[in-house]
């Protein structure tokens, strides 16, 4: 999925995924639960999310996308 991105929102996606690496707490990234999952997501921009899970004290990066992404969490 990442690599099928724009190289511009490549670089969006690289920058907030440090942030997160760093804090993953930091505001500025309006971390949320998704509700009805056990899963998580931050913004990239307006319309970009990663979404992400927590499993045995770690954190793994499921997806990266715009908001049909949603549409697909049945799978994880």
């Amino acid at each position: 999925m990442f690599k099928k991105l724009p190289a511009n929102l490549r670089k969006k996606a690289d920058s907030k995924i440090k942030i997160f690496k760093t804090n993953n707490h930091n505001t500025g990234l309006s971390v949320h639960k998704l509700r009805g999952y056990d899963l998580w997501a931050f913004s990239i921009d307006k319309k970009t999310r990663v979404i992400f899970k927590h499993k045995d004290n770690n954190i793994i990066l499921i997806g990266i996308g715009d908001h049909s992404i949603y549409k697909n969490l049945q799978k994880f």
